[in-house]
């Protein structure tokens, strides 16, 4: 497989993921009653998954300072949607704490993503 066809498909099996896992925590919110087991789970749920999709568009995206800006702010504009669109949905609800820690998923994935090209090249 050439490598831009494998960086796409890691970046939208990633994507597509996410959206996955949002369309079942909004239609069977009960699937995810044990996150809330955890303390802090709904929170570090957030921060890790958005994490970690900001590292696979970025690894898509590209090493130049441009493409990971706009890595990054197409991140913040979805993780912005997606809080959003649960205020106005009735079996969710927008918690700032949640779109708090999405924020601070991409931003410190992003710059774990920096830090390693830069330790790379």
């Amino acid at each position: 497989m050439k490598e831009a066809t494998r960086k796409r498909w890691i970046a939208v099996s990633s994507f597509a993921a996410v959206l996955a896992i949002s369309f079942a925590a909004t239609v069977r919110p009960h699937w995810f009653g044990w996150v809330a087991r955890i303390p802090l789970g709904d929170k570090i749920g957030h921060f890790f998954v958005y994490g970690l999709l900001t590292l696979a568009i970025l690894y898509y995206a590209g090493t130049t300072p441009r493409r990971i800006g706009y890595g990054v702010l197409g991140m913040l504009v979805f993780v912005s949607a997606d809080e959003a669109l649960q205020a106005v949905l009735p079996t969710r609800s927008f918690d700032g704490f949640d779109y708090l820690a999405s924020v601070l998923g991409v931003v410190a994935f992003a710059f774990g993503y920096i830090w390693a090209m830069r330790r790379r090249s």
